[in-house]
C-alpha cells in the first residue's frame, strides 16, 4: 500500500464531518483489500486480479474508490465481488473502474456481482465505471449481476447511480442494476448505458436490464437499454411490488423475444411512465406476446404518459397492455395520455383490464386486416377521450361500460358490444403532467 499525493478529505475530529485539505491518497495494489480509514480516496493505478470472495471491502465512510481507468478482475478461480460495502456507510463514491467477472462460472447457490451495496446506506455515488458480466445462469440459483443494491427492510437515500457502461451475458437470470425486495432505496439511476445479449429464461430466471422490487421514490431516467435479438424473455425495465418510482426518458432498443421493454407488475403501485421511447423489431414468433409497455397484476395507480412506443417491425408483439390479475387482482386506476403507439399487432389491448382512462393517444396498427389499434378482451370501465385510432377496434368477450368520447369513431368502425359513442368531450380528471417524486438526490 503506497501514499500518492492528492487533494483529499481530513477528519476534523474524530466521528466529525470531513473537509477538502491536503493528504496523500492509498493506492490499492494487491487483493483483496479492506477499505476502513473514514474521509480516504483509495486509487488503483494498474489492473488488478483476485481469484474469489470480496475483491475490495468498504468498511467506512466518506470514501472514494477511484479506478483511473484500471482493471479490476473478479470471480477468476471462485465465487466472489468486485466491491462490497459491509456496513452502513455514508457518502460513499466508486469511479472511473471496470469490473471485469473472471473465469469462474457460478454454481448453484453462488452469486458474483460486481458491486453489492445493500445495507442502511446513505449518498452513494456509483458513476462513470464499467461492468462486464459473460458468466452466470447456467444453474438455477446461479447469479451474476452488475449491481445489487438495497437489502430488505432497509432504508438507503440520497443515493445517485449514473453514467455507467453495463455489459452483461449470462446464460440466463442476469440483472444490470437490481434493487431487493422490500428495501426502501431513495435516489436516481441515470444515464447508464445497459446491453443484454446471449440469454434466456432458463435455467435461472428472467434477464432484466434494471430490476426495481422496493419501494422508492427511485427516479430511471435517461438510461439507454438494449436487449440483443438472442435474448429471450427478458425486460429492459422491470418492477415487481415497486412502487412510488418515476420511469422517464428512457431510450430501449429490443430484437429480442418474448420481452417487455416496461413491465409494471406485481401490487407495483403509485408509478410514472413518461416521455420513454421504445424500439421493438423482434423477428421471432412464439406463444407469448412481447410489450412495449406492460401493466398488470395488481399495479394500481399508474400514470403512463407521453411515451412513444413503435413496435411496427416486430412480430407478435404489443403496444401496450394492460389487464390480468394472477391472483394480485386486476390493476386499477390506469390513466394513459399523450402516447403514440404503432405496432403491427395490436396498438393498445386491455385483458381483463378494469378502471383505466385513456386521453388524447395515438394508436396506429400497421399489420394485416386482423391486427387491431384497439383490442379490449373481457374488460370494463374503459374511458376514451380524443384518442385516435387508425386501424381496427375490436370489443370481445362481454367487454362492458366502455365510452369513446370525441374520437371520431362511428359505429361501423367498432366490433363488438357494451359502449356509448360521443362526439363531445367527456372531460378528463389529471390533465396535469406528473413531476418527479419528493426526496431524489440531486444531479
Amino acid at each position: 500500500m503506497r501514499a500518492l499525493t492528492r487533494l483529499g478529505l481530513i477528519g476534523l475530529a474524530a466521528g466529525s464531518l470531513y473537509t477538502h485539505s491536503a493528504l496523500a491518497a492509498v493506492e490499492i495494489d494487491q487483493l483483496p483489500y479492506i477499505a476502513d480509514q473514514a474521509g480516504e480516496t483509495y486509487v488503483l493505478s494498474r489492473d488488478l486480479s483476485v481469484g474469489s470472495g470480496r475483491a475490495i471491502t468498504i468498511r467506512a465512510d466518506n470514501v472514494v474508490i477511484d479506478g483511473q481507468g484500471h482493471t479490476l478482475t473478479y470471480a477468476d478461480r471462485g465465487a466472489g465481488n468486485g466491491v462490497y460495502v459491509d456496513y452502513p456507510v455514508s457518502s460513499l463514491e466508486i469511479k472511473n473502474l471496470t469490473l471485469k467477472q473472471g473465469r469462474h462460472e457460478p454454481r448453484s447457490g453462488e452469486d458474483s456481482h460486481a458491486i453489492v451495496a445493500t445495507g442502511n446506506h446513505r449518498g452513494l455515488n456509483i458513476h462513470d465505471n464499467t461492468i462486464l458480466i459473460s458468466r452466470g445462469g447456467a444453474q438455477s440459483g446461479a447469479y451474476a449481476w452488475g449491481m445489487r443494491l438495497g437489502g430488505n427492510s432497509q432504508r438507503s437515500w440520497g443515493n445517485r447511480i449514473a453514467y455507467n457502461t453495463i455489459e452483461l451475458s449470462t446464460t440466463s437470470a442476469g440483472y444490470g442494476i437490481s434493487l431487493d425486495p422490500n428495501a426502501r432505496w431513495q435516489g436516481q439511476i441515470h444515464g447508464n448505458t445497459i446491453r443484454l445479449a446471449r440469454m434466456d429464461r432458463q435455467p435461472a430466471g428472467y434477464g432484466r436490464a434494471i430490476a426495481l422490487s422496493g419501494r422508492g421514490p427511485v427516479e430511471i431516467s435517461d438510461n439507454t437499454i438494449e436487449l440483443a435479438a438472442d435474448v429471450g424473455q427478458a425486460q429492459a425495465i422491470s418492477l415487481w411490488g415497486g412502487s412510488g418510482h418515476i420511469i422517464r426518458n428512457n431510450t430501449i432498443e429490443a430484437a429480442s423475444y418474448k420481452t417487455r421493454a416496461i413491465l409494471i407488475d406485481g401490487n407495483s403501485d403509485d408509478n410514472r411512465v413518461l416521455d420513454n421511447k421504445i424500439r421493438m423489431n423482434n423477428q421471432r414468433n412464439g406463444n407469448e406476446a412481447s410489450a412495449g409497455i406492460r401493466i398488470r397484476y395488481g399495479s394500481d395507480n399508474t400514470m403512463v404518459y407521453r411515451n412513444d412506443i413503435d413496435v411496427s417491425e416486430g412480430n407478435y408483439t404489443i403496444g401496450l397492455r394492460i389487464g390480468e390479475s394472477g391472483g394480485y387482482g386486476v390493476p386499477r386506476n390506469t390513466i394513459v395520455r399523450d402516447n403514440r403507439i404503432r405496432s403491427q399487432m395490436r396498438a393498445i389491448s386491455v385483458e381483463s383490464g378494469s378502471d383505466v382512462v385513456f386521453y388524447n393517444n395515438v394508436a396506429e396498427t400497421t399489420g394485416p386486416e386482423w391486427t387491431y389499434a384497439l383490442y379490449a378482451y373481457a374488460s370494463s370501465k374503459l374511458r376514451f377521450n380524443h384518442d385516435r385510432f387508425q386501424g381496427s377496434v375490436r370489443l370481445s368477450n362481454g367487454s362492458r361500460d366502455i365510452s369513446f368520447c370525441a374520437t371520431g369513431l362511428q359505429s361501423s368502425d367498432i366490433n363488438g358490444t357494451g359502449y356509448e359513442l360521443s362526439a363531445k368531450d367527456c372531460g378528463y380528471p389529471a390533465k396535469d403532467v406528473p413531476v418527479a417524486p419528493a426526496g431524489l438526490a440531486a444531479h
